[in-house]
């Protein structure tokens, strides 16, 4: 028997209302769900949606991580090598390359505008690296002595060596 209680062994007392007996099916689980319940599954297109978003945030940093691991450093490593790719991008009339060689600051069509106003030259243009006292200047001739001329202040940024854009006092 039940010890006299007269009421079922399921059944549970509420300390609040020793009068009112409530049995297991009415018992509420913290989360809100009567015990047993389950929880609804979740749609294909929830799933899909999930997945895809997934996919999608991580084709976005892979494709942001690799833009940064190929982007060529500005400038040039050695200053004879700013100078040689200076009067290489010059003669071919390259004016992203020129352009990269840059300091930061630069106008942003500063070589186009250059490159515009430099008259055509028969040959390679000829580099020299200067020293102005102020630092190193690259002076860029036309071969065999032609009229014009170009100079740049070197800018030395961390390892790397960039052009100036205002040009030196004693330049050419």
């Amino acid at each position: 028997m039940d010890g006299g209680r007269g009421e079922d062994s399921r059944a549970t007392r509420n300390s609040s209302h020793p009068d009112v007996a409530l049995d297991e099916s009415d018992l509420v689980l913290p989360s809100g769900q009567a015990e047993g319940m389950a929880r609804a599954p979740r749609t294909p297109t929830g799933r899909a949606l999930a997945t895809l978003c997934l996919v999608a945030l991580s084709a976005w940093v892979v494709f942001i991580a690799i833009e940064i691991a190929t982007v060529p450093e500005r400038g040039a490593p050695t200053v004879d090598a700013l100078a040689s790719q200076t009067a290489s991008s010059l003669t071919q009339r390259d004016a992203e390359a020129l352009q990269a060689l840059l300091v930061d600051d630069a106008p942003a069509d500063y070589a186009e505008q250059l490159l515009a106003g430099l008259p055509a030259t028969e040959g390679d243009l000829d580099a020299v690296v200067r020293d102005s006292g102020r630092g190193d200047v690259i002076v860029v001739r036309e071969p065999a002595g032609g009229d014009s001329c170009l100079a740049w202040q070197v800018v030395p940024e961390d390892d790397r060596y960039l052009l100036g854009v205002i040009p030196p006092v004693d330049g050419c």
